[in-house]
């Protein structure tokens, strides 16, 4: 290093740029001034910590600042090297010029990665020099994650250094939820992943910075090739790069600490103290600690490991030991079952009647009854349909000595052709059932899943039809059937965007005295939402908040019924966001309900959540977070339970690419949820919400409009909350009038929320060119998400880079707006004089070829849809042409436009 005083660089350091660290405890700039003062310094850490990033980090201080040094490599190929390492470095002076360095030279700094893996020769040489000040050293040391390891010579060397007080020790630890989020905004600069993806690889990285690196490196490139990055996850090869770095981390632990992972993760959800029994204990509470094994909270602990972690520990363990601990496992379950034992423990006991072909009590004693027998059989059979496993499930329905009943038998097949997406298949096992041979409970669970391949599987089967109304009609005095079918209609009407009839049916079933715990939580899920829709907020929102208390483990408060609390997240962040009510409880518990949904790898939850989480940013402003949620949505309805909500999934991507003004991206979504979607209420409804906010950029304002009018014929049944968004875009889209004003104020006696009043006086400010109003509407705008401030701007221009829209004038068969109505408005509003608008109608001779043609479809009674596949057009399409024609025409409906021209009478 020569003559050269470093001092004075040395407190300018952490001025000097160079690779960046991310955490609390590492400070490059600060371990290389340490250095730069003469003073040696052990950085030591657990595998995965980031040493190496952060030794480079130093050496990159070091260097930003001109201060030579040397880099040394500790390898194991070279461990059994004298002095290997050193000497691959072109360090040969520190040996050969050991005792010729003068006393005055200033001390060489020697910064060594993997120190541990020096030759022994080699780390006492090390020390040897720092003893007698001939260098400064850096040197990065593993600490083994497992008890049963060592650091072995080279560690022992080294670590004796700072025991005698000649180095300083600095500790990495492993990565907290903080710092590996904050790492994950490096790795994923352009946020292409979601919250769930996010919090899936907290799991899966373990407290490992590189492997948290690996796994976002391959799931942002599965993002881009529009892989759902889980299912990447799920299925890596066995040479990627993710597997070789875990196979780097476990090799540090003991054959008892990988049979542990193993075992719990084939044992997923095992209760602690069940798991005591069937692994070494000492080895379990060591994993514990080191946060391999993941406890989840509840009073029962149960327990699960990273399926990656697992089956790199699998691979290490010799012969059959994994099958043998597993088998001892199902026999200490079978000694001792009891129904909170979790559903992968009836898999393992199932798979092992199945594997050997013979009756339970031959396989594993002791002897089981046929009750216990068909318990496990149902409950194995819906994990493994769970887990994607449709093939398992079948062969578990057909183990010939488990004597399942007909309705099971049944419904279990059926589960299991759903899954695999053969829907007829799924109705034909069902169908063959005799309804009335049921007993009254098998009657309502075989009913309750028909509902369900109706609703939630949109399986529009006759056959499924008549089945339904065979089980209904088969004892019509039992007050629980009628619950269940009333639930099933309320669900129903929801889809159908029907809400007030779903609102009513869902009040009907929660009254009935015998309704069962399930049945309750649906229905109330959908009078919440349906309460938020209707405008009762003060409802919804104490509705959600009892279904929400009632998922939670009431000693510890944690989630234990991850299906009801993700739905219940969902559905509430889609009633804040309609209300523009505060999303802070929705954000406050989405990450640790996403939590409990990856340790159980439960897939339609994950999906469910993740449109709860784009819900949640979009309101929140966070666009490109929610077009991340929202594509992920789309990719996780693979599932045939959630195929229904694909195309809204994608309709959502769409909306948000266009928030965040991505409209190219926007349009390329939305053609192809237009091309998977079919004539289902509810794709009709997205398709014409992201039609009212797209069109406009594409300079199509009647087409927008059109579809906004769409939307308001479905929404104005009842849902002030819906319809006073729908209403603005129309007023914005066309020309705000007074009679528009008086719809908009007259829906806040139903729902005086923050969202419709704000909208509403923004539309009454326009009509009545009342300045005042228009500020107060900005000041109430306030109180809401700032998503809905970014989508007023970009109909009004407000704040926004979007142009404010040129409105097109809307049909007005009643010509001015009366003076009547204008008085009301002012009266409300405190108003002064009105802008009124109003066009003459026309005459059929001022429509176009192509307007006429479509009219007279719409005169025959045919649907947009069926004009549009008639004429070999896009639906948009004939909706802009219908709405133009009304518009020439000043037909106030698709019904008027018809009678006008066919020459009907009114």
């Amino acid at each position: 290093m020569g003559d050269v005083d470093w001092t004075d660089t040395a407190e300018g350091l952490s001025t000097v740029g160079g690779l960046s660290t991310v955490g609390a405890d590492r400070d490059a700039a600060r371990t290389a001034r340490t250095a730069l003062a003469g003073r040696s310094v052990v950085v030591a850490g657990p595998l995965g910590s980031g040493k190496s990033h952060y030794l480079k980090a130093v050496g990159s201080s070091l260097g930003a600042v001109g201060a030579p040094h040397l880099v040394i490599q500790g390898s194991t190929a070279l461990a059994g090297i004298e002095y290997g390492a050193i000497k691959a470095a072109g360090a040969r002076r520190l040996i050969d010029d050991l005792d010729d360095q003068d006393e005055g030279t200033p001390p060489t700094i020697v910064v060594v990665d993997d120190a541990h893996d020096l030759d022994e020769a080699g780390a006492l040489l090390l020390a040897r020099l720092v003893y007698l000040r001939r260098i400064t050293l850096v040197a990065g040391l593993t600490l083994p994650r497992s008890s049963a390891a060592t650091v072995g010579a080279a560690g022992h060397a080294l670590l004796e250094l700072w025991l005698r007080g000649e180095a300083d020790r600095l500790d990495l630890h492993l990565l907290d939820e903080a710092t590996a989020l904050d790492l994950l905004d490096q790795f994923d600069s352009e946020h292409l992943l979601g919250l769930v993806t996010r919090r899936a690889l907290l799991f899966h990285a373990s407290g490992s910075r590189a492997l948290l690196r690996e796994l976002a490196t391959e799931c942002v490139a599965a993002k881009r090739t529009g892989v759902d990055p889980l299912r990447r996850i799920r299925e890596l090869p066995r040479w990627s790069r993710v597997e070789t770095t875990l196979e780097a981390e476990i090799a540090q632990y003991s054959p008892d600490e990988c049979l542990v992972l193993a075992v719990i993760e084939a044992l997923s959800g095992i209760g602690y103290a069940d798991a005591r029994r069937v692994v070494a204990p000492s080895a379990l509470e060591a994993l514990l600690d080191e946060g391999l094994v993941h406890d989840d909270g509840t009073t029962e602990r149960r327990l699960y490991v990273s399926p990656l972690v697992a089956r790199a520990a699998a691979r290490t363990l010799s012969g059959d030991a994994l099958e043998e601990a597993l088998s001892a496992a199902a026999r200490s379950a079978l000694a001792d079952w009891h129904p909170r034992r979790s559903a992968r423990e009836s898999l393992n006991i199932v798979s092992r009647w199945q594997s050997a072909r013979a009756s339970p009590g031959e396989v594993l004693a002791p002897a089981v009854d046929d009750a216990l027998a068909r318990q496990l059989v149902i409950s194995a059979a819906r994990d493994a349909d769970r887990l994607g496993r449709y093939d398992l499930a079948l062969s578990f329905v057909r183990l010939g000595d488990v004597p399942l009943s007909p309705a099971a038998t049944a419904v279990l097949r059926s589960r299991a052709m759903v899954g695999a997406r053969d829907g007829r298949s799924a109705v034909d096992a069902l169908v063959a059932l005799d309804p009335s041979a049921l007993d009254p409970a098998t009657r309502k669970r075989v009913l309750r899943w028909a509902l369900a391949l109706r609703n939630r599987h949109a399986l529009e089967d006759p056959r499924l039809r008549e089945f339904i109304d065979r089980v209904s009609a088969s004892a019509p005095e039992e007050d629980a059937l009628a619950a269940e079918a009333a639930v099933a209609d309320a669900e129903l009407s929801a889809l159908g965007m029907d809400w007030p009839a779903a609102v009513e049916r869902a009040r009907f079933a929660l009254g009935s005295p015998t309704i069962s715990t399930v049945t309750r939580i649906r229905a109330s899920l959908v009078l919440a939402l349906g309460s938020a829709y209707t405008g009762d907020w003060g409802r919804a929102e104490a509705l959600f908040r009892a279904i929400e208390l009632g998922t939670r483990d009431t000693v510890t408060g944690r989630t234990n019924d991850v299906t009801t609390a993700s739905w219940t997240l969902c559905f509430e962040a889609l009633g804040r966001m309609a209300a523009g009510a505060d999303m802070t409880p929705v954000a406050d518990r989405l990450p640790g309900v996403i939590d409990a949904a990856v340790l159980e790898d439960h897939r339609a939850a994950l999906c469910v959540l993740s449109m709860a989480a784009g819900s949640m940013n979009w309101n929140s402003g966070a666009f490109t977070d929610a077009i991340a949620d929202y594509a992920a949505t789309a990719l996780r309805c693979d599932l045939l339970e959630l195929a229904i909500w694909r195309p809204v999934a994608l309709y959502s991507h769409a909306i948000a690419l266009h928030s965040a003004h991505r409209h190219d991206e926007a349009m390329a979504v939305f053609a192809r949820a237009e091309r998977e979607d079919r004539p289902h209420p509810i794709h009709e409804y997205a398709r014409n919400l992201a039609e009212s906010m797209l069109l406009p950029a594409e300079g199509d304002l009647a087409g927008a409009a059109a579809a906004a009018e769409q939307l308001i014929a479905t929404s104005s049944q009842g849902t002030p909350t819906l319809e006073s968004r729908d209403r603005f875009m129309l007023a914005t889209l066309t020309t705000s009038d007074t009679e528009t004003a008086e719809r908009m104020l007259s829906l806040l006696d139903e729902a005086d929320l923050p969202l419709p009043r704000a909208l509403a006086e923004d539309v009454t400010a326009r009509a009545l060119d009342d300045e005042e109003l228009a500020e107060q509407s900005r000041r109430h705008l306030l109180g809401v998400g700032p998503g809905w401030r970014e989508f007023v701007a970009g109909f009004t221009g407000e704040g926004s880079p979007v142009p404010p829209l040129s409105p097109v004038s809307p049909a007005s068969p009643g010509g001015p707006a009366s003076r009547p109505a204008l008085r009301i408005v002012e009266s409300r509003v405190g108003g002064g004089p009105a802008k009124t608008t109003g066009a003459a109608p026309g005459t059929l001779s001022d429509l176009t070829e192509r307007e006429v043609e479509i009219a007279e479809l719409v005169a025959h009674g045919l649907s947009n849809r069926q004009i549009a596949a008639e004429l070999f057009l896009s639906v948009r399409t004939v909706e802009s042409h219908v709405y133009q024609a009304r518009i020439k025409l000043g037909a106030a409906s698709r019904r008027e436009l018809g009678r006008l021209v066919s020459g009907e009478p009114a």
